[in-house]
């Protein structure tokens, strides 16, 4: 779970650096609102929770699960929302290495919750 967790909150950084350089929150209909500054609010409160959950899941905490599954959930939601972007119309994320993030982040997603899955079985 570790490994998975750690490439999905990599690539998932990944594309929030290119979806700054996108001006991604243009796409959303102003949610959050206030542009750059509500797209750094959101990151405000979203990133310590894959960094403590990251923590959580190195040290087996309690909740490693939990944090692995939603970590791993926001990795496959990056390739729903920019899916429906792209046949919506939008022009943004059509470079090369901008889809290869997003299909990074599903994938690394999709592996980090059948781990998180297996791990969470009894026995």
């Amino acid at each position: 779970m570790r490994n998975s967790y750690l490439l999905t909150m990599t690539f998932f950084v990944l594309h929030q650096m290119d979806a700054a350089y996108w001006h991604e929150w243009n796409m959303f209909l102003d949610i959050p609102p206030g542009g750059i500054q509500g797209y750094l609010a959101y990151n405000l409160i979203l990133m310590p929770i894959f960094f403590i959950g990251y923590k959580n899941v190195i040290e087996s905490g309690e909740h490693a699960c939990k944090y692995s599954y939603f970590c791993g959930g926001i990795g496959v939601l990056v390739l729903l929302v920019h899916g429906s972007f792209m046949l919506a119309g939008y022009d943004e994320f059509k470079l090369p290495f901008s889809i290869a993030i997003i299909a990074l982040c599903f994938l690394s997603g999709s592996w980090q919750i059948r781990q998180t899955f297996i791990a969470s079985r009894p026995g």
